[in-house]
């Protein structure tokens, strides 16, 4: 649909002898002067009014008076997909929303490998461009920071919501922003650093040219001294409604997915990233000398930590739910005995927490059981029963490996390792000694 018109104002009418079948629809509009041409996407509502994006009449130079061609092209939305992993890769597809949750329509527009997203409100919101697939270990990672370090998804006036995530934790924020590039544009984030008035100006510095290395625009980096904080604190940051609404989904899909499904590669990554920026672990000895190890998830709501409990019970770990003495927290507690200590080590899940990891390491070294099972280091896959008294020698051992499965015996009375004693081997292995 062509037509001409001259330029006025800033806001233009769509003249009434194109017909109405294109109003209250998304119509890609391209404006050509002269030899140059640009175009936009917006939103056509039945008054027939349009307003040209300040960037678009730079990029044409449009003045008062100018003539103009338009050309209308009415756009079909993408249908969204209900599959969130297919062929190995995470669907970006399936988490775009229809609706903001104010209500306004979201357009999806293929791009090669990328999705153009935008939606109509007032004031005109920055169109988004996502990579439509991504490694589903990354996004895993990426969901589990996001689920424990956002803030709430509230509603900034001319701004929409916000994507963020808040640390003091360098390696955390490096790790989360690196997650990101697999499907964002680094540049987009923001970032504001709070921090102590006696906390000295060369280290606020420092911290701004390490972001800059990161790849973030030195314009977009913001320092405020704040008095309710002890050092620093480090908030990143992207105001875009579809973005915030997108991840949020994402987020809810990912983890009612692993609370029905068994996917431990999945699994790991989220949870790994969720325990370093909401976990706690710690293990100490009574005054009985008995070991006593706890895994604590810390959730504000009721709700996620339902399902953050559905998770855990799913792949393996059992635990209760309590409400924080003093805090508007609810915790989700894992007793954690030998066998819960093991799956912590087999599946790293206290990887992104060193301090943690060494507390895991630490009972895991003075836990009676490893007295007892670190003789399977000396033995190979296959031994005899005279080869076993040279390295223990202790009565009721070898049985009690066979009833846990670990060892095995075979026709010509000799000894092996099963696959769970080797796994179990490897892992001790992992220990220091």
């Amino acid at each position: 649909m062509h037509f001409s018109l001259s330029i006025n104002t800033n806001r233009l009418i769509i003249p009434p002898t194109i017909p109405s079948s294109i109003l209250n629809r998304f119509i890609e509009i391209e404006l050509t002067k002269g030899s140059s041409q640009s175009s936009f996407v917006i939103f056509l509502a039945k008054t027939r009014r349009f307003f040209v994006p300040i960037e678009i009449r730079k990029a044409l130079h449009l003045q008062h008076n100018d003539q103009i061609k338009v050309n209308l092209q009415p756009l079909q939305n993408t249908l969204r997909t209900p599959i969130l992993i297919k062929d190995k890769k995470f669907d970006f597809l399936s988490s775009v929303p229809i609706t903001t949750l104010s209500g306004y329509s979201v357009l999806v527009l293929p791009k090669r490998n990328n999705l153009l997203c935008w939606y109509s409100s007032q004031g005109r919101p920055n169109e988004l461009l996502i990579k439509r697939f991504a490694d589903p270990l990354k996004i895993a990672r990426f969901i589990g920071y996001y689920q424990a370090e956002s803030g709430k998804s509230k509603l900034f006036p001319r701004r929409g919501r916000e994507l963020n995530f808040t640390n003091t934790k360098l390696t955390l924020i490096q790790d989360f922003l690196s997650l990101s590039q697999k499907f964002l544009d680094i540049t987009l984030w923001h970032v504001t650093i709070s921090y102590n008035k006696n906390v000295q100006p060369k280290f606020i510095n420092d911290l701004i040219h390490t972001f800059v290395d990161y790849g973030l625009l030195q314009k977009n980096i913001h320092t405020r001294i704040a008095t309710r904080i002890k050092n620093y604190t480090i908030k990143t940051y992207i105001s875009n409604s579809v973005l915030a609404e997108t991840i949020a989904l994402t987020s809810n899909k990912l983890q009612n997915y692993l609370a029905t499904q068994q996917n431990f590669p999945l699994f790991i990554e989220f949870m790994k990233a969720y325990i370093a920026g909401d976990g706690t672990f710690f293990s100490k000895r009574d005054k009985y000398g008995s070991l006593h190890s706890r895994l604590i998830l810390h959730e504000q709501y009721y709700g996620s930590i339902l399902l953050l409990e559905k998770i855990m019970k799913n792949h393996g770990f059992s635990g209760r739910i309590r409400k924080h003495a003093t805090k508007n927290l609810y915790l989700f507690i894992t007793i954690i005995n030998w066998d819960f200590l093991f799956l912590l080590l087999q599946y790293d899940l206290l990887a992104l927490t060193p301090n943690h990891k060494e507390k895991l390491i630490n009972a895991l070294l003075t836990h009676k059981n490893y007295h007892s099972l670190k003789y399977i280091l000396d033995l190979p896959s296959r031994f005899s029963y005279t080869e076993l008294k040279l390295n223990c020698s202790r009565k009721g051992w070898l049985n009690k490996r066979i009833r846990e499965g670990l060892i095995a015996q075979t026709q010509d009375q000799t000894y092996i390792l099963t696959l769970k004693g080797i796994r179990t081997k490897e892992l001790l292995n992992k220990l220091p000694c």
